[in-house]
């Protein structure tokens, strides 16, 4: 039973480094709408559907979730460029880019870091 729960545990946190690590990949300091077939690539296997970017360095991303453990329970008041990429076809994988230059964040944070983007009201 001991071997089954360190089995389940280890698996948990190996589920919750990935989403860590794959938001670190969505903060990006620089991005245009054309680069979303790219950036996709470096975070997803296949011809993923749809992602968020969000354009900023990682200061200000890691200041909002200062003192929040968990989800968000509100927008934050700063404003982020944010650069949405949608698939529209598959094969070829091309995607279209559309930017939001005033968008307002939600985060899960743990320990006083973002480990996932939950959304943005957007401009």
């Amino acid at each position: 039973m001991k071997t089954l729960s360190a089995c389940f545990l280890l698996v948990l946190l190996s589920a919750v480094g990935h989403t860590e690590a794959q938001f670190q990949k969505q903060v990006v300091s620089a991005m245009e709408p054309g680069q979303c077939r790219e950036k996709m690539a470096e975070i997803h296997e296949d011809c993923f559907h749809s992602d968020t970017f969000i354009v900023t360095d990682e200061a200000k991303i890691n200041a909002l979730c200062q003192g929040v453990d968990g989800d968000m329970k509100t927008f934050s008041k700063d404003v982020f460029k944010i650069v949405d990429c949608t698939r529209k076809t598959e094969k070829p994988c091309v995607y279209e880019g559309v930017v939001h230059t005033k968008s307002k964040l939600k985060l899960k944070c743990q320990k006083n870091l973002p480990v996932k983007f939950l959304g943005a009201a957007r401009n």
